[in-house]
């Protein structure tokens, strides 16, 4: 009966130092935030937008969004970049070879290659750099 008493004391101090850190804050995690990507970026007819959506220790990310026919000229830079389609259809031109991408595709622009970008219809993208 002590043992059974005993075990039951505990698991009574267990519960009220769970519920007490519960309510505190204490050693629990931050709720994730969930999002859907293509309202956070708006289209604009005077050129491409883009909107930096977070910034990490050595990366970005971030959204752009063209209207039909918009583009991006070939430039640049000096790190890989990871792109994700999330609408649309456009043509990515790496170091002069064209790539067709669509919503679900994903296409990497290595670092130092020229890459640009033309819109076939209104289209949206994440990049990682």
């Amino acid at each position: 009966m002590k043992k059974c008493m005993l075990f039951f004391l505990l698991f009574i101090c267990v519960s009220l130092s769970a519920t007490v850190q519960a309510k505190s804050g204490h050693n629990q995690a931050a709720d994730p935030e969930i999002t859907s990507l293509t309202p956070l970026i708006d289209y604009s007819e005077s050129g491409f937008t883009k909107k930096v959506i977070f910034r990490g220790k050595e990366y970005m990310i971030l959204l752009f969004a063209f209207k039909q026919g918009q583009q991006l000229t070939p430039h640049t830079i000096p790190i890989d970049a990871f792109v994700h389609v999330l609408e649309g259809t456009a043509t990515v031109i790496i170091d002069g070879k064209e790539y067709t991408v669509q919503a679900g595709h994903k296409i990497v622009l290595p670092k130092d290659l020229p890459h640009g970008l033309t819109a076939y219809e209104d289209f949206k993208m994440l990049l990682v750099k």
